[in-house]
């Protein structure tokens, strides 16, 4: 199971804390996975597009603090984000599902290091 999946699945059936609209992307994701590629939902998930996206941020490096010069190394919540944004097709032409996203965390919890990978 990919990575993006393994999350969603955890957070469904409570092996990850989570609040309630964490739960219902989950939860989303994993009713959209059910109906992907039918005639009423041309979007599937290509787990190796998010993939990509994941290799990329192995060539990031933290810029400042105790971790200046490390690889990044994504948790399992900013993999799902960015997996639901970059993972999910239209099955016969290849564009993204999402171009926009909003996400919101406490301070400290490296925002502004994913949005810098992202916009790279």
């Amino acid at each position: 199971m990919d990575s993006v999946t393994q999350y969603a699945t955890d957070v469904v059936e409570g092996r990850i804390v989570a609040g309630k609209w964490v739960r219902l992307a989950a939860e989303r994701h994993l009713h959209d996975l059910e109906k992907a590629g039918t005639y009423e939902f041309p979007y599937v998930f290509d787990p190796a597009r998010a993939e990509l996206v994941f290799a990329f941020f192995r060539f990031c490096r933290h810029v400042k603090g105790p971790l200046a010069g490390q690889p990044i190394e994504l948790e399992p919540w900013q993999r799902f984000i960015i997996g639901s944004i970059f993972g999910w097709v239209h099955r016969d032409i290849g564009l993204r599902r999402y171009r926009k996203a909003y996400v919101q965390v406490a301070r400290g919890n490296g925002k502004s290091t994913l949005l810098s990978g992202l916009g790279l």
